[in-house]
């Protein structure tokens, strides 16, 4: 007993003795820096966006819509300025049934059997001038969110509008009207729909807008009231797209200003990993890109690589761009 009792003891003063000095402060061995070489494969953008125009074609958008063609060859001017970015450009109305309308029920507006427009498109914007004018003929409601999601889901996406939308691109949707959305999706449902299309990548998601906002005149009011498109703009809200005075004369200097937020959206590659800034190398088609105003500049902020307007390259074919570097872990 005595034996066991002085073991215990003398084991308990050894765990005292083996205890660190409360003065003293324990230093964790510093972790090491580990570079990690990024493969071609890692970080790949393909720059494709689809754009959409839902035009109001009902009847009191009759002069909106002479004003419409002046204004929108704007927007397309500045898109057809890229030269690198792979687009498909089509219209659709937002009258949901047939009833003097030039499409219908999320069906893009075709002519001599092209229902939209890409850059091999022969005399792609003298066509996509004539989408636009879809004229005022609709007895339908105005709905454009329901339009939307038939226009870019089975079955009318794999039919009638074959070929259009792609998974893998960028998504612009473009809202002309004098009114408010009329289908019986609200703007959170709306919001959903389109962050699942593109697997909740928000950047990948572009909204704009021409509206009735506070400006009215003799020919354009907005149908309910002003300012009266409360679920449309509270999804161009969400994400953080423009919008941009129907009434205006001059309306197509905003939509201009959106095509060049699409094309900085389209042209921007988010980077997964903090990059060894002097291992950045950027390519298009096999061909490097230069670092500067005219090629591509890294953003710290973002962590991205951003693509300069000004980039003198032409669209290849389904070419993706690619990014590799050696990538900082901490």
């Amino acid at each position: 007993m005595k034996i066991t009792r002085i073991i215990a003891v003398g084991l308990a003063l050894l765990a005292l003795g083996c205890q660190a000095d409360p003065g003293e402060k324990l230093i964790p061995a510093e972790k090491e820096k580990k570079i990690i070489d990024k493969g071609l494969e890692d970080v790949t953008f393909n720059p494709a966006v689809d754009i959409l125009f839902i035009v109001d074609d009902s009847f009191s958008m009759d002069e909106e819509q002479t004003n419409m063609g002046v204004n929108s060859a704007l927007f397309v001017d500045e898109i057809f300025k890229s030269r690198f970015i792979d687009y498909h450009i089509g219209v659709m109305t937002a009258s949901p049934t047939f009833t003097g309308s030039k499409s219908f029920g999320g069906r893009l507006v075709m002519e001599n059997g092209v229902n939209y427009v890409e850059r091999n498109t022969p005399n792609g914007k003298s066509l996509l001038n004539s989408f636009l004018n879809v004229g005022t003929g609709s007895l339908s409601q105005e709905e454009f969110f329901s339009i939307a999601i038939m226009g870019l889901t089975p079955p009318v996406v794999d039919n009638y509008n074959k070929g259009f939308y792609r998974d893998d691109a960028h998504l612009a949707i473009i809202f002309v009207t004098d009114t408010e959305d009329q289908s019986f999706y609200s703007s959170s449902e709306f919001i959903e729909f389109l962050l699942k299309l593109k697997n909740y990548d928000r950047n990948k998601v572009h909204l704009t807008g021409a509206l009735v906002e506070t400006l009215t005149t003799s020919w354009c009011q907005h149908e309910d009231q002003p300012g009266g498109s409360f679920k449309i703009k509270e999804a161009i809200n969400e994400f953080r797209g423009g919008i941009f005075e129907l009434c205006s004369t001059d309306y197509g200097t905003g939509l201009a200003k959106a095509a060049q937020e699409i094309v900085r959206g389209v042209s921007t590659i988010y980077l997964d990993s903090l990059p060894v800034l002097n291992t950045l190398r950027v390519t298009y088609a096999g061909v490097d890109l230069p670092q500067g105003q005219k090629g591509w500049t890294y953003d710290p902020v973002a962590n991205a690589i951003r693509i300069s307007e000004e980039l003198e390259i032409d669209y290849v074919g389904s070419a993706d761009l690619k990014v590799t570097f050696e990538s900082v872990y901490r």
